[in-house]
């Protein structure tokens, strides 16, 4: 059970490496700084519109998922 969440984590730091700036970004805001805050909170932070906020982490979500092998 240990082995596999080190592995996990392992190939979760791997996939985080591939993401984009804004696609870092956008997790970085939506799994740790604040998971409560709406994406339209996030885009003020980021300078961007909403649907941009949506479009980035939909994009980080499935780069993740693939980079895990999910």
């Amino acid at each position: 059970e240990e082995e596999r969440e080190e592995e996990l984590r392992r190939k979760l730091a791997e996939a985080k490496k591939k993401l984009t700036d804004k696609q870092r970004e956008v997790v970085q805001y939506a799994f740790y700084e604040n998971p409560n805050q709406t994406q339209a909170e996030m885009a003020k932070k980021m300078n961007c519109s909403q649907p941009m906020v949506h479009k980035h982490l939909d994009a980080a979500l499935r780069n993740l998922r693939k980079g895990m092998g999910l």
